[in-house]
C-alpha cells in the first residue's frame, strides 16, 4: 500500500514540476519578447531616449 501511495505522490510531483516549469517557461519568453522589442525600439530611435 505505501509504495502505491508513494508512486502517487511522486507521479503527481513531477506533473505539478513539468506544470511550474511550463509557467516559468512562458513568463521567460514574455519577459524576452517585451525586453527584445523595448531594446529593438531604443535602437531604432538611438541611445538618445535612455
Amino acid at each position: 500500500m505505501a509504495i502505491r501511495d508513494d508512486a502517487v505522490v511522486r507521479t503527481n510531483f513531477s506533473q505539478n514540476v513539468s506544470l511550474l516549469c511550463n509557467d516559468l517557461r512562458e513568463e521567460i519568453y514574455l519577459a524576452l519578447e517585451l525586453s527584445v522589442s523595448c531594446f529593438g525600439s531604443v535602437m531604432r530611435r538611438g541611445p538618445g531616449v535612455l
